[in-house]
């Protein structure tokens, strides 16, 4: 019997899509609002420069960050301890989730590759946007997700590679 855990994905791999083809595994349980937290886009990230998203508890009782809980394979999770790369750290908690409380676990950035000036890449930002469009997170949230702002990419191939998983995402929405 395969060991399965619970994934709770806030950032670019909110969207299903991009999850699946990450860790095919992956299937969607429910989406949780986390209070007292909230998503930044200041985690560096040592392959492109860029900011990436970290959450983070603040401890404000006005703050409320939205994911998406997936389960999966165990035996996946190295794999995507490797997508998330250097600078995350695992973190574990149990949650209210699909009305049971279960063990999750999220990658949250560590101190020193937190850097409040960094923007996130446009499309990087429009992945993560995408996840909470297909969520249908509250447009407040939405909106939160683009107060960052973002910078354009300087590596056109990059660049042209993500906009073809966005195309792929926008069309994943529509079925």
């Amino acid at each position: 019997m395969t060991q399965k855990c619970y994934y709770l994905a806030y950032g670019s791999n909110l969207h299903p899509l991009r999850l699946y083809e990450r860790i095919s595994s992956s299937q969607f349980i429910d989406t949780v609002e986390l209070s007292g937290h909230n998503v930044y886009f200041h985690k560096h990230c040592t392959l492109d420069g860029s900011g990436k998203c970290n959450l983070v508890y603040t401890g404000n009782s006005e703050h409320r960050a939205l994911a998406a809980v997936y389960e999966m394979d165990l035996s996946q999770k190295p794999l995507l301890d490797e997508f998330e790369g250097v600078g995350y750290q695992t973190v574990t908690e149990t949650i209210p989730v699909a009305g049971n409380n279960q063990e999750v676990f999220w990658y949250q950035a560590i101190d020193n590759f937190i850097n409040n000036s960094l923007q996130p890449y446009d499309w990087y930002q429009q992945i993560v946007v995408l996840g909470s469009d297909y969520h249908q997170f509250p447009e407040a949230y939405r909106q939160h997700l683009h107060s960052f702002g973002s910078i354009s990419d300087p590596d056109p191939e990059r660049h042209q590679d993500r906009f073809g998983l966005i195309e792929r995402m926008q069309e994943y929405q529509h079925d």
